[in-house]
């Protein structure tokens, strides 16, 4: 188990700082339960891209190894 098998909860700070960009950048503005569940998807959807990339390079090693080893056998 990693820090990445659990759900990543943003602090007050955080999600008021996304609040401010999407105001600056989007002119949106949230609501404090608007804003906490955005910043907590956000954070989340890359907790989520960082476990599949992980998955992808592992997936990669196992393959470049068991090619090395075929290569051997012949």
């Amino acid at each position: 188990m990693n820090f990445l098998d659990y759900p990543i909860t943003p602090s007050p700070k955080k999600v008021e700082e996304f609040r401010q960009l999407m105001k600056k950048h989007y002119n949106v503005d949230y609501s404090d339960g608007q804003a906490n569940e955005g910043a907590y998807n956000l954070v989340n959807f890359f907790r989520v891209l960082m476990k599949m990339d992980i998955k992808i390079k592992n997936s990669r090693k196992k393959f470049i190894n068991t090619l090395r080893e075929i290569s051997r056998i012949k």
